[in-house]
This record gives C-alpha cells, sequence and structure tokens, in this order.
C-alpha cells in the first residue's frame, strides 16, 4: 500500500515518497510542488489509484498473516 497526500504525490511511508522528512518519514515539504506538508487523504496502489476500504481491509489482513499476527 502507498500513501497519498492532498496534493496529488506519494508521502508518508511510501517507497516513493515525494515528501522530504519531517517529525516522521515523509511527512516534510514536497519536493514536486508548493506542498509546505504531507496530509494524508488516502491508501493507494503504486500508480496512484485509490484503493477501497475492502481493499485495504484485505491487504492488512494478507500482511497480518505474513507477519504471524
Amino acid at each position: 500500500m502507498y500513501e497519498m497526500c492532498n496534493c496529488g504525490h506519494f508521502g508518508g511511508m511510501s517507497p516513493n515518497s515525494m515528501h522530504k522528512q519531517r517529525y516522521q518519514e515523509g511527512h516534510g515539504a514536497c519536493r514536486e510542488c508548493e506542498c509546505s506538508q504531507f496530509t494524508w487523504v488516502g491508501f493507494c496502489d503504486a500508480y496512484g489509484k485509490s484503493l477501497t476500504t475492502d481493499e485495504v481491509k484485505k491487504m492488512s489482513v494478507e500482511l497480518q498473516r505474513q507477519r504471524g499476527y
């Protein structure tokens, strides 16, 4: 799962985050636009397509299974 900012760029813990480090990984200013701080709007896929609540739940369950929770 990837995290999307309201500016339309990846941020947070996304492996391809466009946001600088601040307080937490990927939560600072955007490297691609004038956005001054990462503001989370939702989870998405690697192409920026929003994930539904059901898709997020399924991915979470699978991650927990893989980690032995």
